[in-house]
C-alpha cells in the first residue's frame, strides 16, 4: 500500500531558496535484515547483513553482486566515489576497499598500523583522492591517501574532551567535513581539516544533500539550510524507529528494523 505525504518547506535550488510544495511518496521497500546501507549517486544500493555485502540496482533493486567478506564485518559503508566502496569495521579497526563488483582490490588495512589508538570514524575525501580517520584515543583527525600514507594531520581537537559523547558520524560534502555529536552539535571543518565553526544541533542523526541538512529527532524530520543552519521546515514522520537515512537522486531512503523504505521526492510550485 502506497502512502502519500504532502509537505511544504524551503528547498535549495541553485543558490536560491524558494518555497516549494513537496510530495513524499512511498514507492518501494527492501524488506529483510539490514545492518548498514549506502546509496551511490546513481541510486545503486549497497547494504550489509553481518559480513555479507550486497549491491542492488537502482531501478528494480535486484541483486547485482554479493560478497562474503569473512575477515571484516562492515559497520560503515560509503560508495560516494564511482570507482570504489569504502567499508569500515570499527570493532577490528580495519578498513577495506571494494570495486564495483564488491571484489576486494586492496588488503585489509589495520588502522593501528598508522599509530592510531582508537579509530572510531572514517569517511571519504574528494580532495586528493583520500579518506579521513578520526582517532578518539589521541584526538587527532588524519587524512590518508590511496597509498595509505598520512598526508594531513590535525592535532588540535582537545575540545572534544569537553563533550559528553564522542562524534558518531563524519562525512565530507561540498568541500566541508562534518563531525556529528548526537543531541549536542555539528563541528564543521574545511576540506583540509581546518576547524571552521561549531553549531548547536539537538538531533539523533543527519544527512546532507545539496544546500540542505535533513535532521532527524525522535519522530520528526527537520529541513535546515546551509551554510547558516537555519530551520526551514519540520514535519512528523511516522515510520519508526528510524535507524539510518540518506537522501540521493531525489529519493529519501529510510532504514528501520524491517528494512529500507524508499520515498520519491517531487516538488511543485
Amino acid at each position: 500500500m502506497l502512502k502519500l505525504v504532502t509537505l511544504c518547506f524551503f528547498i535549495a535550488l541553485g543558490f536560491k531558496l524558494s518555497a516549494q510544495k513537496i510530495e513524499l511518496k512511498l514507492t518501494d521497500s527492501i524488506i529483510g535484515e539490514i545492518d548498514y546501507f549506502y546509496v551511490d549517486n546513481i541510486g545503486n544500493i549497497y547494504l550489509s547483513n553481518q559480513d555479507i555485502m550486497f549491491k542492488l540496482d537502482s531501478k528494480k533493486y535486484d541483486t547485482l553482486f554479493s560478497s562474503s567478506l569473512k575477515s571484516i564485518t562492515p559497520q560503515y559503508i560509503e560508495a560516494s566515489k564511482n570507482f570504489r566502496v569504502l567499508i569500515f569495521d570499527k570493532d577490528r579497526s580495519t578498513i577495506q576497499f571494494l570495486d564495483n563488483t564488491l571484489s576486494s582490490f586492496s588488503d585489509d588495512l589495520n588502522l593501528f598500523n598508522l599509530d592510531l589508538v582508537q579509530p572510531i570514524l572514517v569517511c571519504e575525501s574528494f580532495n586528493g583522492n583520500a579518506f579521513w580517520i578520526l582517532d578518539a584515543g589521541t584526538l587527532r583527525l588524519l587524512k590518508v591517501n590511496d597509498k595509505f600514507e598520512v598526508i594531513n594531520q590535525i592535532d588540535n581537537l582537545s575540545f572534544l574532551k569537553e563533550m559528553d559523547e564522542l562524534p558518531t558520524k563524519m562525512m565530507e560534502y561540498n568541500d566541508k567535513l562534518y563531525l556529528f555529536i548526537p543531541n549536542q552539535k555539528i563541528l564543521v571543518f574545511d576540506a583540509f581539516g581546518t576547524f571552521l565553526k561549531s553549531y548547536p544541533f539537538k538531533y539523533d542523526d543527519f544527512s546532507v544533500h545539496k544546500n540542505l541538512i535533513l535532521a532527524y529527532k525522535k519522530s520528526y524530520f527537520d529541513f535546515i539550510s546551509l551554510p547558516f543552519f537555519d530551520l526551514k521546515f519540520s514535519y512528523l514522520f511516522d515510520l519508526n524507529p528510524v535507524k539510518a537515512f540518506q537522501v540521493s537522486v531525489q529519493k529519501l531512503y529510510v532504514l528501520n528494523n524491517s528494512g529500507i523504505f524508499i520515498y520519491q521526492i517531487t516538488s511543485k510550485n
